[in-house]
């Protein structure tokens, strides 16, 4: 009932892209005091509850005090977008930083992996292709994302954060 991907990696810089937990635990903290000085912390926190909920992320067990340990995860640092419009039904949403560069000379986690194709050039003629048919067919792919699932540990190691609840360090993946 799932299906199981492998990302693609350019293999001579997948390896070279550092663990960056020392950067990510210092803009968890200042995202965590920036948040509870708001007084939003627990809806950013419910963010992550609900994505936990779902399945779409996961608590990952990690001995902090063990560096070995630690170096074999990819830390991603987010924060919060927030958004007062009226009509915005998300006020407030988390955006990871994938393109985090901590070492000049290591590829950040985006220039480590395979780009694709660049489906923006084919967007226009997608626009007009919708306007103009006599039917249209549209779907919510929330439910057909959360039916893909990283094969590898290997990958999905490389999208671990960080944030706390009561007090303690706690890495989701």
């Amino acid at each position: 009932g799932h299906y199981f991907v492998s990302l693609p990696w350019l293999q001579d810089k997948v390896d070279l892209v550092p663990s960056n937990f020392n950067t990510c635990l210092a803009i968890s903290n200042r995202v965590y005091h920036d948040l509870a000085k708001k007084q939003i912390l627990s809806q950013y926190s419910d963010i992550f509850h609900d994505q936990l909920a779902e399945g779409i992320i996961e608590k990952v067990p990690i001995n902090f005090n063990n560096e070995q340990e630690i170096n074999e995860y990819t830390f991603v640092p987010h924060r919060p977008i927030i958004r007062t419009d009226d009509q915005v039904t998300t006020k407030i949403r988390a955006v990871f930083n994938c393109s985090l560069k901590t070492d000049k000379t290591a590829p950040s986690l985006n220039e480590a992996a395979f780009t694709g194709i660049d489906l923006m050039a084919s967007l226009l003629k997608l626009m007009l292709q919708f306007r103009t048919n006599d039917y249209v067919v549209i779907s919510d792919v929330k439910k057909a994302f959360l039916m893909i699932h990283l094969d590898r540990e290997f990958d999905k190691n490389r999208f671990t954060f960080l944030w706390k609840e009561n007090n303690q360090l706690v890495a989701y993946r």
